[in-house]
Formats: C-alpha cells, sequence, structure tokens
C-alpha cells in the first residue's frame, strides 16, 4: 500500500467509529444551533433527543458506514472482499437501525443491497463488481436530485421540521459524495489517480457545506482532508502521459482553446468595459457579482489576458496533455462549489458547466489511453 492508501483507510476508520459510536456528541459542532433535547412542556421533562438530533444521529451512522466502504474497497483494492466488506458494512448499520433504533431503511436501498451482494456470489466474471459500481451511480442520481424521498421512507413526517429535513439532506449530500468516490474505487480499483479523484471530490461538497450553510466538519477534519487529497497526487506524481494519451488530448485542448479565445475571452473584456453580454452577463448569471469598479474592471482585463494566453498554448498544441488534464481538476472544483451557491441562476449554473464536459474527456483519455483501465 502507499502512503496516501495507508493515511485515507486509518483516516476513514477512525472517523467512522466517533461517527458512529458518539455522534451525538460530534452534531453540535457540525450543525451550530441544532436542538439537542426536547424537554416537553415548558422545559418540565422528561428530556429525550430532539427530533431533528435523532435524525442527525442516525445519519451520522449511515455517512460512518460509507466512510467503512470507501476503506474496504482501498485496503482489498481489485478484490471481491472489498465489496462484500463494503456491502457488509451497510447492511450491517441498518440492521442496527431496524433492530434497535425501530426504523425502516429506504426499501429500495435494502433491496438493491441484497441483490448487488447476491451478485458478488453468484454473477460471473466481472458482472458483480458492475453491479455493485451501477447501484453506487444510480443512489448519486437519486439522491442528488430527490434527497427529500430516501429521508421520507425513514422519517415519514421529517418535512415538518425544516431543522430535520436540512440536517437529514445535507447527509444524504455527503452519502452520495460517498457513493461516487465508491464507483471510482471499484471502477478503477488499485490505481492511484482514482484515489487523487476520489479526494478531489471531495473538495467541493466540503466548500458548499463550510461556506454556504456553515455546517460540516470541526476546522482540524477540514484541514487534515486537504493534506490527504495533497499526499494522494503528491504519490500519483508528475509523469508525463503516454504518447497516444499525449495524443488524443490535443483533440479536446484545441477545441477548449477555440471557445476560449473566440468567447470567454471577448466575454470578460465586455464586463471590464462595463458592456456585459446581453443576457448571460455575470449580473444576469448571479446577482452577487460586485458593480463596475476600478478593481472589477483590472480583474476582468487580468483573467482576459491569461485566457488569452492558455489558449494560444491549447490551440498552438504546445500544453502538455497533463497541465490540461489537472487544471481542469481544480477548474471543476472552483467552478461546483460556485454552482452550488443558491445566488447561482439556473442559467449561470449552466453556462458555466461545460469546462465540465471537457474535465471529463481528458479524464477518460487518461483513464483509457494512460492508465489502461477502460
Amino acid at each position: 500500500m502507499t502512503y496516501s492508501e495507508i493515511v485515507l483507510v486509518g483516516y476513514l476508520v477512525m472517523s467512522a467509529i466517533p461517527f458512529f459510536l458518539m455522534g451525538g456528541l460530534i452534531l453540535p459542532d457540525s450543525f451550530p444551533g441544532i436542538k439537542v433535547e426536547d424537554c416537553g412542556h415548558r422545559n418540565r421533562g422528561p428530556c429525550v433527543d430532539s427530533f431533528e438530533f435523532g435524525v442527525g444521529k442516525i445519519y451520522m451512522q449511515v455517512a460512518a458506514a460509507f466512510m467503512l466502504q470507501n476503506a474496504a474497497l482501498i485496503y482489498f483494492k481489485g478484490d471481491k472482499k472489498g465489496i462484500i466488506t463494503a456491502l457488509g458494512c451497510l447492511m450491517a448499520v441498518m440492521a442496527k437501525h431496524i433492530l434497535v433504533d425501530g426504523l425502516i431503511p429506504p426499501p429500495p436501498v435494502m433491496v438493491l443491497t441484497t441483490l448487488v451482494l447476491a451478485a458478488q456470489f453468484f454473477a460471473p466474471g466481472e458482472w458483480g463488481k458492475r453491479a455493485f459500481v451501477l447501484y453506487m451511480l444510480l443512489n448519486v442520481v437519486v439522491f442528488t436530485t430527490d434527497p427529500a424521498t430516501p429521508l421520507k421512507d425513514t422519517y415519514p413526517t421529517i418535512e415538518q421540521n425544516a431543522m430535520a429535513l436540512f440536517v437529514g439532506e445535507r447527509f444524504i449530500e455527503v452519502i452520495a459524495l460517498h457513493c461516487l468516490i465508491n464507483a471510482l474505487l471499484a471502477g478503477i480499483p488499485g490505481k492511484q489517480l482514482a484515489l487523487a479523484l476520489s479526494m478531489t471530490l471531495i473538495l467541493p461538497l466540503m466548500g458548499y457545506h463550510a461556506f454556504v450553510h456553515s455546517v460540516g466538519p470541526p476546522g482540524p477534519m477540514l484541514l487534515i482532508n486537504l493534506a490527504i487529497s495533497a499526499l494522494t497526487w503528491i504519490e500519483y506524481g508528475w509523469a508525463d502521459l503516454t504518447k497516444k494519451a499525449e495524443a488524443e488530448m490535443k483533440t479536446p485542448m484545441y477545441i477548449h482553446g477555440v471557445i476560449v479565445s473566440t468567447s470567454f475571452v471577448p466575454y470578460y473584456i465586455a464586463e471590464a468595459m462595463g458592456m456585459p453580454f446581453p443576457l448571460v452577463g455575470l449580473k444576469e448569471l448571479d446577482p452577487t457579482t460586485p458593480d463596475p469598479s476600478p478593481m472589477t474592471q483590472f480583474t476582468y482585463f487580468f483573467v482576459a489576458l491569461f485566457m488569452a494566453m492558455y489558449s494560444y498554448t491549447e490551440i498552438k498544441g504546445t500544453m502538455e496533455g497533463k497541465v490540461f488534464a489537472v487544471y481542469h481538476y481544480a477548474l471543476s472544483c472552483i467552478i461546483a462549489m460556485w454552482q452550488f451557491y443558491p445566488t447561482t441562476t439556473l442559467l449561470g449554473r449552466l453556462f458555466f458547466s461545460l469546462p465540465h464536459a471537457f474535465t471529463l474527456w481528458s479524464t477518460f483519455i487518461v483513464l483509457k489511453e494512460h492508465e489502461k483501465v477502460l
């Protein structure tokens, strides 16, 4: 195992244990303002966990199960034992919620978990792994597009308590993230790039929770996540792409350079001159955009200049393929954080979604021609 694998497995396990056993102590720090107890009429008792606090404790245990899933897939990398252990962790937590807490986990999750576990023993060839990856990706789609439904499966009245719904939805987002990481780790097992991309995926969601909602793990945990993310990339290294990967990267690079030089460079020049494009000006994309000032003019001209410079190197083919891929990883993180903000309009989210397409394209080339896993 690499250093980053050892550190990450240890970190995930050591984080999951207090999440599962001492979630009640962590929740008030993660969700400032959460009501801990209900003490009856006029606080005369007896005191019990508030509804929102109970929801938080249960979903903290679910998050712990998904942390252990990530750890199992890293530790067993590529072995079917990793997927079996991962599914076993989730089934154990669901059993605890049914037998101890008297709660019913979402029925589709229970059914699919059982079927995917059976596939590990009875499905031929790689179909067990494929079933797990597809199951995780399905969870990502469902949890991100309709987070309230799985919450209502377990807590039918949760929408009547705004704070409980808020807490539950934040945990559903965390669980969806871990499902996406599971799909990466199981889909391309044993690859340092999968580990690095997994840690990078965590950063936008941490930023969203910390900066938009003022919730999330304590500051030291944020710093640990950043440090581990940096370690995974350091161990991945800065090796040149293979000749075939480099050659294939020239196509998205050229197209990207043409789009940036003919669209985004004029766009930011127009913003700098106080003549924004109609319908898609920055104010239409995000009403919090500052009013024109000498500093915004300087910033927009600066952005336009550097866009022109790097798009030139993309068109000429002088930019290295690895640089194109890596800067898109960082760019997608930055854009995703901004897209999460409630002040970002739907038009804004759509307008700046194109860079994600180039991130996916360049990642596909790296995985197919450089890592040889597709």
